[in-house]
């Protein structure tokens, strides 16, 4: 059984309504009280480190932009300008089944520091979620076993786990902005200027 719904008969108009239906659905389907932890453990963090990957790799560097622009002390996990992870520091994963390898050992190895570990996630069961003090799910399918007709895709591959990701990342920023009174202003005079 595919995850995707192999629709090739479809329109541009009814493939456009689709999509945007899933991406609404995600949105309509955050938990809040998620968010909120994450927020509060961003918050609270000295620094903060970001990973995913593949394409949701992409998404968590975007999130950890957005972050940055907020003035706090972000590093994407690998980069060579990333520091130590110590203890009262968060690593925020982006994993769609919870079980990536990579991401598992990270999240490991941030509690061994002395670090929290959150999680953006599709699968709130997965292994790396064992390990996480806060999960933000995500609406969207894990991959091609799952089981949940309500989170078929019509886009193909992991697409819809990518794109709900971004948005995901987004209300958090949003959250945060908003639990600590931040300045949007001071946000787009830390925009990238070398441009």
């Amino acid at each position: 059984m595919n995850y995707y719904i192999e629709e090739n008969n479809m329109t541009d108009k009814e493939l456009q309504e689709k999509i945007g239906n899933e991406l609404s659905a995600t949105v309509n389907a955050i938990d809040s009280h998620e968010v909120e932890k994450l927020a509060e453990l961003i918050l609270s963090a000295n620094k903060i480190f970001l990973y995913g990957g593949g394409r949701s790799g992409l998404m968590m560097r975007a999130f950890a932009m957005r972050l940055a622009q907020m003035g706090l002390k972000v590093f994407y996990v690998g980069d060579v300008t990333a520091l130590s992870i110590a203890n009262n520091d968060l690593l925020i994963l982006g994993s769609g089944k919870a079980k990536t390898a990579t991401s598992k050992y990270y999240a490991e190895k941030a509690h061994e520091k002395g670090a929290k570990v959150g999680l953006l996630t599709a699968n709130p069961e997965g292994d790396i979620s064992k390990i996480s003090d806060a999960i933000v799910t995500i609406f969207a399918p894990v991959g091609p076993d799952d089981p949940r007709p309500e989170r078929k895709s019509v886009q193909i591959m992991g697409n819809r786990f990518e794109q709900s990701l971004l948005i995901v990342a987004d209300y958090i920023v949003m959250s945060c902005i908003k639990k600590s009174n931040f300045d949007v202003a001071l946000m787009r005079s830390n925009h990238a200027n070398l441009e």
